[in-house]
């Protein structure tokens, strides 16, 4: 597994990596009002500082929220508000806004009914849930599940697929439904300890 690690390090250092912050203008924390009219709705995750805008009915998504997609995550070990588990508690957050009429999110169409995409995002998450347990049973390291979950992706899609497999690992770890050790001369294993839960189709 040390070429596939070597790989993954190569390609951080790349595109679409490669850049620097800016200066800080404004900053923002949950329940601000910014520039007097949008309330500010922390929504970390997929990235740890991001927001959604709340302007009367419309609710604007980022990347929080996606239409077509499920947004990228990688685990909080990288960084700090990453994870499944902030994710799904702003998703949660999200849904129960009163009055969202109309969510206008970073990528694709508008939604008409915010609650029922999210409804359907946590249902995506839970199966991925299900199908990095299933593979954690034989495939001991996380480049092993990686590609038991995602056989066929290569090249940059390759690491977010590790990166994407990780936050679900972590999260099992952390409802303690696998154990994470390290071993001398191997890479790190996941041990699976309980019997994979039922999922709503």
């Amino acid at each position: 597994e040390g070429d596939e690690a070597k790989a993954a390090l190569e390609l951080y250092h790349g595109e679409p990596y490669d850049f620097e912050g800016g200066p800080i203008a404004t900053e923002l924390a949950d329940g601000d009002r910014l520039d007097g009219r949008f309330t500010v709705h922390h929504a970390p995750g997929h990235c740890a500082g991001q927001v959604c805008l709340q302007l009367g009915g419309v609710l604007f998504t980022a990347d929080h929220v996606l239409p077509n997609i499920f947004p990228h995550l990688s685990p909080a070990w990288n960084a700090p508000f990453h994870g499944v588990a902030p994710y799904e508690a702003a998703l949660d957050r999200m849904a129960a806004l009163p009055d969202v009429r109309l969510a206008l999110p970073g990528h694709g169409p508008a939604m008409h009914d915010l609650a029922e995409r999210i409804a359907t995002l946590k249902r995506l998450s839970d199966r991925m849930m299900e199908r990095v347990w299933e593979a954690t049973a034989v495939a001991p390291t996380l480049a092993a599940v990686t590609r038991a979950v995602y056989p066929t992706v290569d090249g940059y899609h390759a690491l977010l697929a590790l990166e994407k497999v990780a936050a679900y690992v972590e999260e099992l770890v952390r409802q303690g439904r696998v154990a994470m050790v390290e071993r001398e001369s191997e890479s790190w294993r996941f041990l699976p300890q309980l019997a994979p839960l039922a999922v709503e189709p």
